[in-house]
């Protein structure tokens, strides 16, 4: 969820603080982590939502990459906007 708010100040595979998102799984001693982000009006549905992503190759990737064992989700509403990001490791 930290994940998701942090998106919301900004929009990119980096943390707040400059950090690259791996580090929020690399503190938790996971290993091979990926990412996918969207950001969207809050009447876009959850299944519009994994349509974008499944609609690009990046996003798509992370999502059937068979090496992933885990994954996370984590949604941020502020206003009329919702920011969600996925993350997946491996221990």
């Amino acid at each position: 969820m930290l994940r998701a708010q942090g998106i919301s100040d900004k929009f990119e595979h980096t943390r707040p603080n400059g950090e690259k998102y791996k580090t929020v799984v690399q503190s938790l001693h996971h290993y091979m982590s990926g990412e996918n982000i969207l950001y969207a009006s809050v009447a876009y549905r959850s299944e519009d939502m994994v349509e974008s992503w499944m609609n690009s190759s990046g996003h798509r990737a992370n999502i059937l990459n068979e090496d992933f064992e885990e994954t996370g989700v984590g949604v941020y509403k502020e206003g009329k906007i919702i920011y969600c990001v996925q993350i997946f490791w491996t221990q």
